[in-house]
């Protein structure tokens, strides 16, 4: 076992049903290779003997077609102490999975396992440390990505992860101002994808929510489908050229259903109509994309309680 470094957090990359994982060393210091590294041969037996670790997890150590990893040299203090090895593998897992969010708000990181008809990824990060071998694995919700094959393309390209790696970037920035309601944005879209697709009418009340706080000032009275916040959708998300005509007209009335009637859905069953409620999770996606990439832009608008640049008529 190499002695350059001292704690170690990792992510198994199943990329099922798919070929195009690429390898790729971010700045923040992680690294993803396609197959196993040589740096996991000596740690994954002793990581698959804990209490903690399911049989099916460690079948996913075997059929990972890669992996996502980061490690750190830094010693720890005493126990109790603040930067403890608890704490130090703490904050790697952290950094690793924010990563892996990044990745799939990139447009990739899904396909790593299935389960209850969707694909979903990153419930979590594997801990090791030479200073505690024992360490537990670090949880998270899943990400549930969208359940129709035309939106589960999302390889693990070089493209992909180039624009992740710009996304980490822009948020690791000290200097950087948080925008409120970008942050409630991106934490109704982290609530939203930990629901399956059999809770799909909660998913999509969730994404309308999230749509509107991103895309619709509180100083004004209007909706996705009003003239001019369609404009907004439409200079943010580029997916929208894709999809047929109607679809505002769709939103307007399956929005309707889902938050003011509960859904049409029964809970707990997989729903039958879900084509207007996936594709307004993909302009979550673009839009947020678009915002997190904007920072300097948005930031001015949402504290003016306005869109500037976007349309003329801004409050």
């Amino acid at each position: 076992m190499s002695s350059a470094w001292r704690h170690l957090a990792a992510i198994p990359l199943m990329n099922a049903g798919h070929d195009r994982l690429s390898s790729f060393d971010f700045d923040c210091g992680a690294k993803i290779q396609v197959g196993q590294p040589q740096i996991l041969n000596d740690v994954l037996p002793l990581i698959a003997k804990r209490h903690d670790i399911t049989p099916s997890e460690v079948m996913h150590f075997q059929l990972a077609r890669g992996w996502l990893w980061i490690t750190s040299d830094e010693v720890p203090t005493s126990i109790l102490d603040k930067r403890n090895v608890f704490a130090v593998c703490t904050e790697l897992a952290e950094k690793l999975w924010n990563l892996a969010w990044w990745i799939d708000l990139a447009g990739g990181g899904e396909n790593n396992y299935w389960r209850n008809g969707g694909n979903m990824h990153c419930a979590g990060v594997y801990l090791y440390s030479t200073d505690s071998p024992h360490l537990p694995g670090f949880r998270r919700p899943y990400i549930f990505s969208t359940p129709r094959p035309e939106y589960q393309d999302a390889p693990w390209s070089v493209e992909c992860l180039t624009q992740a790696d710009r996304l980490v970037r822009i948020f690791a920035d000290p200097l950087r101002k948080p925008i409120p309601r970008l942050a409630l944005v991106n934490d109704l879209r982290y609530v939203m994808t930990s629901w399956d697709a059999r809770r799909m009418g909660v998913r999509f009340s969730l994404c309308c929510t999230a749509l509107e706080t991103l895309f619709v000032a509180p100083s004004e009275r209007a909706y996705l489908w009003t003239p001019h916040i369609r404009r907004r959708v439409q200079q943010s998300c580029p997916s929208l050229a894709g999809f047929s005509d109607d679809f505002f007209e769709r939103f307007q009335k399956r929005r309707a259903d889902a938050v003011h009637r509960s859904g049409l859905d029964e809970a707990g069953t997989y729903p039958k109509h879900v084509l207007t409620e996936i594709q307004s999770e993909v302009l979550l996606r673009d839009g947020l994309l678009w915002a997190s990439l904007n920072y300097d832009t948005v930031a001015s608008a949402f504290e003016s309680d306005a869109w500037i640049g976007l349309d003329s008529k801004s409050a």
